[in-house]
Order: C-alpha cells, then structure tokens, then sequence
C-alpha cells in the first residue's frame, strides 16, 4: 500500500477472490452432503445393506482420526482452542452433546432405510417448531410473528404429506410408519442438540474441533451397543445380491468412501462457516435442501398421490417464507451490527461475527441448528504446555461424524 493507504483496486480483487472462494467452498459441501446421502440410500435400497448405524460409526470413527492426524500430527494451525478445564468443567454436556447427536445422526439414517429422502428431508424441514418452542422454554428467545406463522405453514404442509402418503395403503404400510417415526425422533434430538450447543457455548467457546475431539469417542461408545445388539449379526452374514461374497469390493468401497467423505465433509462445513457470513451459508443450506429433494425425486422415485403433491407444495412454501423471513431478519441485524466506516461483502465475509445456524447430524450448515460463529483470529504466541484443545476460530454445534442424511 502507499503509506498504509488500500487501494480500491486491491480491495475489489480482494472481494472477489473471497466470492470465488465462498462459491467453490460451497460447491464442495452441498457435492459432498448429497453423494453421502446418496450412497446411503443406495446402499439401503439397491444393496440390501441395512446398517445406518455400523455407516454412522464408521463416518465419525474416521472423522475423529482425521482431525487428530490434521491437529496432532499434522500440528496444523487450526486456531486457538479450548483448554482441559473447561473440557472438565463442562464433561456432563458434551457427554449429553454426544448422545444427542448421536441419536440425530443414527435415527436420521435409519429414517432413509424406510422413507423416501425427499420425505426425510419434508420432515426435517418442520425442525423449526421444535427449536421456537425449546428456545423460548431455556433460553428466553423471542421469535418474530412471520416467523412462526411460516413454521405453522411447514408443519400443516408436512403433516398433510404425510398423512396423505399412498405408503399407507400397502402391505409394508408399517415400515413406512417406523421411517416417519425415526425422522420425527431424529428431529426431537437435533432440536435438543441444538439447545444444549447455544446453552454450552454461551459458558464456554469450542470450535468445530472442540466438538469432534471431545464427543466423537462417546458418540461412538453410544452406538456401538445399538450396532452389536440390532446389526453386528446380521452383518456378519450379510451378502450382497450383486455377489456371492460376504462383502463385496463394491460396497466397502462405498462404505469406506461414505467414511472418507464424512471427513472431507466436516472440514468442508469448517472452511464455509470460517470464511463466509452466516447469510451466505443460509442460503447455501436452502439450496443444498431443493437441490437434494429434486435429485433425489429423480434417482430415487417416490409414490405420490395429488394430496401428497399439495402438501409438499405447501410445506415448501412455508419453508420458502420461513427462510426468506429470517434472511431479512439477518440482514437488519447484519447491517445494525457493521460498522458505517467499514468495507464490508454482505455475502462473503472472512471475519464473520455473525450468529450463524447449522445442521448438526453430519454437523450441516442447515438453518436453525447452528451455534455462534465468532471470526477466525491468529495468534503468534506459543500455546501452553496444558491445552488440550484450542479456542475457537469458528464456534459450531455439530460433531463430525455424519450420516449423510442430509
């Protein structure tokens, strides 16, 4: 610069290399969040392999090494992180955390095995009444009249799906029943992991990697005993149709890649929240949500009935209104909150202090489950000899390990 002054020039290539960068970040975490979803479901249906929770355990098993090897071996500079005190000051949350979240991710993807994915996600779409309820009850938060009447619109939408499904009038009608019910409890379990996140993280900072080093291990021990009494035997003597093997080279592939992906994936959602606002990554988990359904529709057919049809219209108009309704409200708190004599992208901003919300079942940057993002710092000094962790350069509510249930 000349004597310290910046260039308009400098500053719009700055910009645009920010845009660049938000875009192709965003890219990679909607690709990766619909192909484990969608290896998922082909595994489930075309496969016969019915394990969601041996997936579930695997994903966040190989997420956990993951960032080990990135954080202790790698020694890469990921931020400051939490300190051993305050993992032992607040052990009796993050243990909760990790069954909360386990029970997401878990019942997520055993939803997948009897539902379609455009239902599954319907039905999470209606996360939003759980989390106006739940954070009026604990945390006091007020939620604006539009608000809540587009969540009525998505609730009375969903629930006309539903109950309209022609799913119901076949001799499986019951498997049809336990994919609803799985998503619902999946629902109940994000919209508690959710609260229990915004009321940890208003005690104590933790980045994403907080989260993952410090929950993946119990989450792992929570599932481990669903896995050996509903799954372990069946699995032991599983064979696939395409093949006379136990298992086939196809489908550890698969499952190995839903595994590497589910790490990929966590650090994809790391980089969007740390380098983007929480508006862009608003938009790009609603987008992520139609892009999803549609693709889904098309590789994965569901039955539909006229009714069926409407209520999914109608529910996607409320999810429409509902997320439009908080874009603005985003908008009015980003403005009142910025500086007027600071350069500012409203859609990409690397020192984002925004309160942001994500998913937090393979740890998504989906609206309404997203904890407090606080802007990357850097810090020069050495960090001591007794941090186990370090403190946030982006605070998120999620583990790592991911179904990939969207």
């Amino acid at each position: 610069g000349m004597g310290g002054v910046r260039r308009d020039g400098d500053h719009a290539e700055g910009v645009n290399s920010n845009v660049v960068l938000g875009g192709l970040l965003a890219v990679v975490w909607i690709t990766l969040n619909m192909s484990l979803t969608f290896i998922n479901k082909y595994l489930f249906i075309y496969e016969h392999f019915e394990f969601p929770v041996f997936i579930i355990i695997v994903g966040t098993a190989v997420t956990w090494f993951g960032v080990v090897f990135i954080v202790y071996v790698l020694r890469i500079d990921v931020g400051p992180r939490a300190s051993w005190r305050d993992v032992q000051q607040h052990w009796k949350a993050l243990i909760l955390l990790s069954l909360l979240h386990a029970a997401t991710s878990g019942f997520a993807n055993l939803s997948i095995v009897f539902i379609s994915i455009s239902l599954s996600q319907l039905l999470k779409s209606t996360s939003p009444a759980l989390t106006i309820v739940l954070s009026r009850i604990f945390e006091g938060t007020h939620t604006s009249l539009r608000v809540v009447l587009a969540t009525v619109v998505i609730v009375a939408g969903a629930a006309l799906t539903v109950l309209e499904s022609p799913e119901f009038s076949t001799d499986e009608w019951y498997k049809h029943v336990l994919g609803i019910s799985f998503a619902i409890v999946s629902e109940f379990s994000g919209a508690g992991q959710m609260v229990t996140s915004a009321i940890l993280l208003q005690r104590v900072q933790m980045s994403s990697w907080d989260i993952i080093l410090t929950t993946s291990v119990p989450m792992i021990l929570f599932m481990l005993p669903v896995w050996g009494y509903y799954e372990a035997a069946e699995m032991f003597g599983y064979s696939s149709p395409a093949s006379t093997s136990a298992l086939n080279i196809r489908v550890l592939s698969m499952v190995g890649f839903s595994g590497i992906g589910a790490l990929f994936y966590t650090i994809s959602n790391y980089f969007l929240i740390l380098y983007t606002s929480s508006i862009f990554t608003s938009v790009v988990a609603n987008l992520k949500v139609v892009l999803l359904v549609s693709v889904s529709l098309v590789l994965f057919p569901a039955k539909f009935n006229t009714l069926k049809a409407v209520g999914m219209c109608v529910a996607f108009t409320g999810f429409v209104l509902y997320n439009y309704f908080k874009y603005r409200e985003r908008v009015a708190s980003h403005h009142h909150n910025t500086p007027h004599n600071t350069h500012h992208s409203l859609i990409i901003n690397s020192n984002n202090n925004d309160t942001a919300e994500t998913d937090t079942s393979g740890s998504d940057v989906d609206s309404e489950q997203q904890a407090s993002t606080s802007s990357p710092t850097s810090s020069s000094s050495t960090p001591s000899t007794h941090s186990l962790l370090r403190k946030p350069s982006a605070s998120v509510s999620g583990s790592g390990g991911v179904s990939g249930g969207g």
